[in-house]
C-alpha cells in the first residue's frame, strides 16, 4: 500500500503470486510491493553437527524467488569434561548483495526499491539482516554451560558494511563503505535470587571512503529477578 499506491485484495494476491515485475506481468502503476521470499534449510547429522543456510530472493522468475542473498553456517554441540555440562559453537557467513554467489554481485539492489523508497526498512531500521544491504559478515560464536548452569558466551565478527563504492543515503547503518571488527564476551549466573549477566565488547571501525578509524570499548551488567 502507501500513498498513491493500490491497496486491495487483487494487489495482495499479485504480491503473493509473484506478479510484481513492472512491465512484464503487471503494469507499473499496479506494482504491488517490495516483497522478498526464499528458502531456509537445516540438516543435522548423527554426530551433533548441523549445516544450515538461507537463500532470499529479491526478485521473482517463473513464480519462484530469484536474484538471491545468502547465508551459510555450520554448528557443533555436545558436552565436554566433567565440569562442562554443554557447549555449542557456530561459524556463519552471510552476504546481502543480490547474486551474492557471483564474483561481481549486484549492489544497491537488496532492500532498495524505486517506488517503495524506504525499501526493506521501517522507520529507518532494516527489517532484514542487521547489516542492511551490500554487506558481508563472517562470524564465529559459542556458548559454554557448566554443571552449575553458569554460562560463558563469545562472538567474533568481521563485517564489510555497504561495500559498494557509491554513497547510499538509504542505508540504515552507513552511507559509505565501512569495515568493522567486533568482539563480545559475556557471562551469566544465578546471583542473589536472580540472574546476573556481565559483558565486554570491542569495535574497530574503518571508513573505506575517508580512511577514518575508531575504536570503541563497552561493558554492561544487568540483573533480573527470576521466579
Amino acid at each position: 500500500c502507501g500513498d498513491g499506491r493500490p491497496c486491495d485484495l487483487d494487489t495482495f494476491f499479485d504480491l503473493l503470486l509473484g506478479k510484481d515485475n513492472a512491465g512484464q506481468n503487471v503494469d507499473p502503476e499496479d506494482e504491488p510491493g517490495n516483497q522478498l521470499a526464499g528458502y531456509d534449510m537445516r540438516y543435522a547429522t548423527p554426530w551433533s553437527l548441523a549445516f544450515y543456510g538461507q537463500f532470499i530472493g529479491e526478485d521473482e522468475q517463473d513464480g519462484l524467488p530469484s536474484t538471491f542473498l545468502g547465508l551459510l553456517g555450520i554448528e557443533k554441540w555436545g558436552s565436554g569434561p566433567d565440569w562442562l555440562d554443554s557447549y555449542r559453537v557456530r561459524l556463519e557467513y552471510s552476504d546481502t548483495a543480490c547474486r551474492w554467489e557471483n564474483s561481481n554481485p549486484n549492489f544497491n539492489c537488496a532492500y532498495n526499491h524505486s517506488i517503495y523508497t524506504d525499501g526493506y526498512r521501517y522507520r529507518d531500521r532494516v527489517i532484514g539482516h542487521a547489516m542492511d544491504g551490500d554487506g558481508t559478515m563472517l562470524s564465529l560464536g559459542g556458548i559454554l554451560v557448566d554443571t552449575a548452569q553458569h554460562s560463558w558466551s563469545f562472538v567474533l565478527r568481521s563485517v564489510e558494511l555497504n561495500r559498494d563504492g557509491a554513497p547510499d543515503p538509504n542505508h540504515s547503518i552507513t552511507p559509505t563503505p565501512q569495515d568493522l571488527i567486533n568482539v563480545e564476551f559475556s557471562h551469566a549466573r544465578r546471583f542473589f535470587g536472580g540472574s546476573l549477566q556481565v559483558g565486554l565488547g570491542y569495535d574497530h571501525l574503518e571508513d573505506k571512503m575517508t580512511g577514518d578509524e575508531s575504536d570503541d570499548f563497552r561493558a554492561f551488567a544487568q540483573w533480573q529477578s527470576v521466579p
